[in-house]
C-alpha cells in the first residue's frame, strides 16, 4: 500500500507485530473455515506475539509491502484526522481457489 499523505499516530497508521518463532500463522490460516471473519477467528492471540503491535507512520508516497499473514491491523483514526492509502492486492488462483478474486467474479457472472 502507499500512504497518500503524511500519516502520523493520530491518522491511524497500520500496525505490525512479530509472532513467536514456533507459531505458524500460515498453517493456522489454511485451517480456517470459509466464514472465519464472521466467527472472529482471524485474530492473533497476544500470547502468540513475541513483540506487541507497533505503528508504522510515514510520509505521503511511502510504499509499504507486507505479507498479509504478518499480524497487522489499522490504527484508530482520531476525530478530524484521516488515513488515505492506495492498496494493492496480489492473489493467485493456486493460493486459495475457492475464495480467489477471479473465482468470486466468475461466480457473480454465472449468478452462483
Amino acid at each position: 500500500m502507499i500512504y497518500l499523505h503524511d500519516v502520523g499516530l493520530e491518522d491511524g497508521p497500520i500496525h505490525f507485530a512479530k509472532v513467536e518463532d514456533d507459531v505458524d500463522i500460515d498453517e493456522r490460516r489454511r485451517k480456517l473455515p470459509s466464514n472465519y471473519k464472521e466467527l472472529g477467528l482471524n485474530a492473533v492471540r497476544k500470547e502468540d506475539l513475541e513483540l506487541d503491535f507497533e505503528p508504522l507512520t510515514g510520509q505521503g508516497g511511502d510504499l509499504i509491502l507486507f505479507d498479509t499473514n504478518t499480524p497487522h491491523h489499522a490504527g484508530i483514526v482520531a476525530d478530524g484526522m484521516r488515513r488515505k492509502v492506495l492498496r494493492f492486492d496480489f492473489e493467485h488462483y493456486s493460493f486459495n481457489p475457492k475464495s480467489s478474486i477471479s473465482q468470486r467474479v466468475l461466480n457473480k457472472i454465472l449468478n452462483r
